[in-house]
């Protein structure tokens, strides 16, 4: 499956779902940028990609972002015919 969040900015990612372990709240340090550390997820790598995508826990898995275009994401996997 193809991970919607990695169009997401990191700045909005850490503020709004990837601060933190959703089931530990353990935040790490992750350097992002040359001259910047933030505490995010130990699963959140520098590039912004889930370490554990495909094994995310179930609060990621059920976690609503407002941002993300489901229609959009949906008709990507599910085209729908135009004749």
């Amino acid at each position: 499956m193809t991970n919607p969040c990695e169009a997401c900015d990191m700045e909005e990612k850490v503020y709004v779902c990837c601060g933190r372990h959703p089931e530990t709240g353990f935040r790490m340090p992750l350097q992002i940028g040359e001259k910047r550390t933030v505490l995010a997820c130990p699963c959140l790598e520098a590039s912004g990609r889930c370490t554990v995508y495909s094994r995310r826990p179930q609060a990621c898995r059920a976690f609503f972002c407002d941002g993300f275009d489901t229609f959009t994401f949906m008709a990507d996997i599910f085209p729908v015919p135009t004749s």
